[in-house]
C-alpha cells in the first residue's frame, strides 16, 4: 500500500482538482482521509489517499474478502496511518 497526499487550494483549485481526480481514476483508493484548513482567502482541503500500487493491484492484493472480515481483519485506515496522514496535512 502506498500513501499519496493532495493539497487542493479554495482558490485556483482548477490544477490541483485535476491532478486529483485523474490520479483516483488510475488506481485502487483503499481509503481517503479529507480535512478542511480554515485560513481566509489561503484555506485549502487536504487528502490522504491510501491505496494499491500498480504492482498489488495487478496480483489481486486487494482488500481482505468476506471469509477474512469474519476473522477479525479490518479495511479502516491503520492509526499508524492515519498520524502519518494527519502529519503531513498540517
Amino acid at each position: 500500500m502506498q500513501l499519496k497526499l493532495f493539497v487542493v487550494p479554495i482558490k485556483n483549485l482548477g490544477g490541483a482538482e485535476a491532478e486529483m481526480n485523474g490520479f483516483l481514476r488510475g488506481h485502487r483508493v483503499l481509503a481517503v482521509k479529507k480535512e478542511f484548513v480554515a485560513d481566509g482567502e489561503n484555506s485549502f482541503w487536504t487528502f490522504c489517499v491510501e491505496y494499491l500500487d500498480g504492482t498489488a493491484a495487478a496480483t489481486g492484493g486487494g482488500p481482505p474478502g468476506p471469509r477474512a472480515k469474519r476473522r477479525g481483519a479490518s479495511n479502516r485506515i491503520t492509526p499508524w496511518r492515519e498520524t502519518i496522514c494527519n502529519t503531513l496535512a498540517r
